[in-house]
């Protein structure tokens, strides 16, 4: 009786122990994928592009310019977009083609353009698009530029909060 209680004894505390570097090995992958998470968010917050509120960063080649859309010769932009569902929204604001805008900033020769959003959302966009019939637009709205592309069937291409373009 003495020698099985020892053993009983032997394997509780041999669970016991094994138990407890179960809790620890998951205590130390939990601190990691936290301190992990915590360094991918402060190197995204670094790396986002900043522009004084209504700028606009055009980059072709190595040459960055930030303008101002409040301060660009803006016309009347009306039309309609279409969300993912089919449903169609009218759009009526003061804004500048992308083609113009392009233009004005110096850029002639670019196969594609990328808009990206503050948060790093983007949207591509081919030369063919941006000189079409369709229309593409960059308008201003209340505090922020919001990319338009008329003709889609989808708005995934219409980028509110607008900071940079990217022509190449």
């Amino acid at each position: 009786y003495g020698h099985q209680q020892m053993i009983l004894l032997r394997d509780r505390a041999g669970n016991d122990w094994r138990n407890h570097m179960k809790k620890n090995h998951v205590r130390v992958l939990l601190a990691a994928v936290v301190l992990l998470t915590c360094v991918v968010a402060a190197v995204h917050l670094v790396t986002r592009t900043s522009v004084e509120q209504g700028g606009l960063q055009v980059v072709a080649s190595s040459k960055t310019v930030t303008v101002k859309l409040s301060e660009l010769d803006l016309q009347m932009i009306e039309g309609q977009t279409v969300n993912g569902k089919g449903e169609t929204s009218d759009v009526a604001a003061m804004g500048i083609s992308m083609e113009k805008l392009l233009s004005d900033a110096g850029v002639e020769d670019y196969q594609t353009v990328c808009v990206f959003a503050d948060d790093e959302y983007k949207a591509e966009l081919s030369a063919a698009e941006i000189h079409g019939e369709r229309g593409v637009y960059l308008i201003q709205e209340e505090d922020m530029i919001r990319l338009i592309v008329f003709g889609d069937s989808s708005s995934k291409r219409n980028v509110s909060r607008a900071v940079r373009v990217e022509a190449s």
